[in-house]
């Protein structure tokens, strides 16, 4: 890791461990001394922590899938320069994705077996809970099962539609530009002469629970305000471009755009070699 990305993790420990610590000794008060429970002042402390928590986690879901929702439904084909430039020019490498429809296969009935079980807690709750148990669901868990029911039945539509439209390929080159769609989201066709640079660097990545920086192809956009506005709707948008500042953070300022090189395999030092051969080109 660079100074960066340690100054970054150090922060980071500052509000996890101090949630940690708390969410530790709440469960020892809940598990190992139950008599706690009498004394009402204590009792209400943690009622509060457990329900300040439970609020900050649905709040941040709830714009996740809001962004994630209103991005997958209102997306269209935006007919823009760098579309009608890139996409009809000249190709010199295409990338396919692999095993993508088993994949999609095996995700769609494990989503299917949420749905089910989503469906029977909401039209048949007696099957699963004694009707005393549903006397004492508070609004919280109210809250909580909607955004749970609402992210399934979402992740059921999207997997289908992927199943049913044809995939587009992970990566593609041509004379004017490139793309690359790792996991469904992309910023667009990219013209080479729209990127300033292009190098290898490292993300932070919470890899076998330690944090830890892995290897990345970075690359800064002249332009990434446009390209963003371009392809994201505003909701969605807000979320790239937090995800560009922490990535250029870390990256002294080619996160605009990272290439995972697990993503291409064996194919990815020609997906390096090529990109920088094209930006180089343009200089």
């Amino acid at each position: 890791m660079n100074e960066q990305q340690k100054r970054i993790v150090r922060k980071l420990q500052w509000i996890t461990y101090p949630m940690a610590a708390l969410l530790l000794i709440d469960f020892i008060f809940r598990f190992a001394d139950a008599g706690y429970r009498n004394d009402k002042r204590i009792y209400s402390v943690f009622e509060i922590i457990d329900t300040v928590l439970w609020i900050a986690v649905l709040l941040i879901a709830i714009f996740v899938v809001a962004g994630l929702a209103l991005q997958f439904f209102t997306q269209k084909s935006f007919q823009q320069q760098q579309e009608h430039v890139a996409a009809k020019a000249v190709v010199l490498m295409k990338i396919e994705k692999r095993n993508v429809k088993a994949v999609y296969l095996v995700l769609l009935l494990i989503t299917l077996g949420f749905a089910v079980a989503a469906n029977l807690l909401l039209f048949k709750p007696t099957i699963i809970w004694h009707e005393d148990d549903l006397k004492s669901i508070t609004s919280v868990q109210l809250i909580a099962f909607g955004l749970f029911y609402s992210i399934v039945h979402f992740f059921l539509i999207t997997i289908v539609v992927r199943l049913v439209k044809a995939t587009p390929p992970l990566f593609t080159a041509t004379e004017k530009g490139f793309w690359y769609e790792p996991a469904g989201i992309s910023t667009g066709w990219i013209l080479w002469e729209d990127v300033e640079e292009v190098r290898e660097t490292g993300i932070l990545s919470g890899r076998n629970r330690v944090a830890s920086s892995v290897p990345a192809l970075g690359i800064k956009l002249k332009y990434p305000h446009d390209y963003n506005a371009a392809q994201f709707t505003p909701l969605f948008r807000k979320f790239i471009e937090f995800a560009q500042r922490f990535h250029n953070m870390q990256t002294e300022g080619v996160g605009d755009l990272l290439i995972n090189p697990s993503d291409l395999g064996d194919d990815y030092t020609a997906v390096k070699e090529l990109i920088i051969k094209k930006v180089k080109s343009q200089g």
